[in-house]
């Protein structure tokens, strides 16, 4: 009789901090989109106040029409506070680059990762010794072009492009020297020297500043004996001539693909209302394109998954090649704004893969 009193203290004291726990998550999105985030679309007082009573950005509660489509279509915004856990202890395995190559390197195709800095030290992959920016400089005269990646950066933050062309040294398209390099490299946080990938003539030739990737979301799925299948993806493209990214937040054109297929559809853009059926710059097709090789990438990142079955969840980060795939990253979450701009995905395989999980109702 005490035990069970005991445990039903307990499951009392367990409901109330999660409820605790979930008013201050509410209060604390409230907060960031009233106050601090500068949206992508400008709205009225009313609609902030609206798309936040009901769990949206005032730019998704734009973006999703949500004033003439379902809500309860759309997976909401705060309900990214309980998606971001979902691999729970695991979760450092995606959150960590470094740790994520040492992890997959074997299993998947990856690029060449040729340096590490940490606390401003540039350490040489293969000898796991330091090095001197003389040294990275000798690489970069190599290659052409090297990606720097913050170790633990999300949404595309800290993503810099070191080139060398016309006996120069750039960094993000600007002419720096060496001592620039030295600087910039000494107030870098931890970061990745990684190769830049080719991507195939398809994507080159509709925007050929960025490297143009596919954000493929495989799942564990535990209604059918944890199946590894492919709940959605997603094509990405760049259009700022001046920053070589294609992420949805940097004002990027993104376009659903069809799983089967591998056909892709109309773009849209976070930062307007355009339907891109060209892309706005190259004027290149982006709907009906087919993507090369689709069917072995399918194949490969759920073999990939499948290596780690205690992971969940993977939102990978994958560039065409003219052979095959580079897995860039691999992500715990991915970003609501690109996933649902075409359609929403709370009644999804998808949807339905977090409800299981408990993550959303």
């Amino acid at each position: 009789m005490k035990n069970t009193y005991k445990a039903q203290n307990q499951r009392i004291i367990y409901k109330t901090l999660k409820r605790i726990d979930s008013m201050i998550n509410f209060l604390r999105f409230w907060l960031v989109n009233l106050v601090f985030i500068n949206h992508y679309r400008k709205s009225s007082i009313y609609i902030k106040f609206l798309a936040i009573l009901n769990g949206f950005t005032p730019s998704q509660f734009i973006l999703f029409n949500l004033k003439n489509n379902n809500k309860n279509d759309y997976i909401r915004e705060i309900d990214r506070f309980k998606i971001d856990l979902i691999n729970g202890e695991f979760r450092h395995i995606l959150e960590n680059k470094y740790q994520f190559y040492e992890m997959f390197k074997d299993i998947i195709n990856l690029p060449k990762l040729n340096f590490w800095i940490n606390n401003g030290a540039i350490i040489d992959f293969q000898s796991k010794q330091k090095v001197e920016t003389e040294f990275l400089v000798k690489t970069l005269m190599k290659y052409g072009k090297l990606l720097i990646k913050e170790n633990m950066g999300e949404n595309g933050r800290n993503i810099f492009l070191l080139e060398y062309k016309n006996e120069q040294i750039y960094f993000d398209n600007q002419v720096i020297d060496l001592i620039d390099l030295e600087k910039i490299i000494k107030n870098l946080p931890s970061s990745l020297i990684v190769e830049y990938v080719l991507q195939a003539s398809y994507s080159n030739e509709i925007f050929c500043e960025s490297v143009n990737t596919i954000r493929i979301i495989t799942i564990q799925d535990i209604s059918s004996n944890f199946d590894t299948k492919i709940a959605l993806a997603m094509h990405r493209f760049g259009r700022n001539p001046n920053k070589a990214m294609d992420n949805a937040r940097a004002g990027g054109i993104y376009s659903s693909i069809d799983i089967d297929t591998g056909i892709l559809s109309y773009g849209l853009s976070n930062i307007d209302s355009n339907i891109y059926y060209k892309h706005p710059i190259s004027e290149k097709q982006i709907e009906g394109i087919v993507i090369p090789h689709w069917d072995e990438i399918k194949t490969q990142v759920i073999h990939a998954h499948k290596n780690f079955p205690y992971l969940k969840f993977i939102a990978w980060d994958i560039a065409v090649t003219e052979t095959g795939l580079v897995a860039l990253e691999g992500n715990l979450s991915t970003g609501l704004y690109l996933i649902q701009a075409h359609k929403g995905q709370r009644n999804s395989e998808l949807g339905e893969f977090y409800r299981l999980q408990g993550l959303i109702k």
